[in-house]
């Protein structure tokens, strides 16, 4: 189960541009009850996204802002396969430990990417056989990409306000 994080993957005049349009009050946030399994059970994983692409798609007038970043960060990976989605996620401090479900992002072969637009304490966990053997420190401008099978989870903040992630889903090319 092979995890591969990049340092520094946009330059970062890029990097803080996305960063900035985020935090204004023009830019909107999507709430979900529950961050992995979409709405379906509330509870305190709470978080807010904003669907940029999605089958094929332009989701958001957002997405031009987003669409060449995107393209690096995927050929940082060098990978070759289609987008099939990109959300933006945004957990908030509750001033506990708060973990989400485990989950995979699309039930289809992909790969998955997680940009990381800020450095926060609201790690990512890994899972295989329903226990966690890997964690990540989200650090601003780098991302980390792994096969889509993997099951994930977010986590909120403690220490730090806001955790924001550019989650991508990227097809297999065969």
């Amino acid at each position: 189960m092979k995890i591969i994080m990049i340092k520094d993957v946009l330059d970062k005049t890029s990097a803080h541009y996305i960063y900035q349009q985020l935090l204004g009050d023009h830019f909107p946030w999507f709430f979900l009850s529950n961050s992995a399994l979409g709405g379906s059970k509330d509870d305190f994983t709470y978080s807010w996204f904003h669907l940029l692409y999605e089958k094929k798609v332009s989701n958001s007038k957002w997405y031009p802002i987003f669409e060449l970043s995107i393209k690096k960060i995927i050929e940082a990976f060098d990978l070759k396969g289609e987008l099939l989605r990109a959300r933006l996620g945004l957990h908030t401090s509750m001033n506990q430990e708060m973990i989400g479900t485990s989950h995979i992002d699309i039930p289809r072969e992909h790969y998955a990417i997680l940009y990381y637009l800020n450095t926060s304490d609201g790690e990512t966990f890994f899972y295989k056989d329903k226990k966690s053997f890997k964690t990540i420190t989200p650090l601003f401008n780098s991302a980390v990409m792994f096969d889509g099978s993997i099951y994930h989870s977010s986590s909120k903040p403690i220490k730090t306000i806001r955790r924001m992630v550019l989650n991508l889903n990227v097809d297999k090319k065969k």
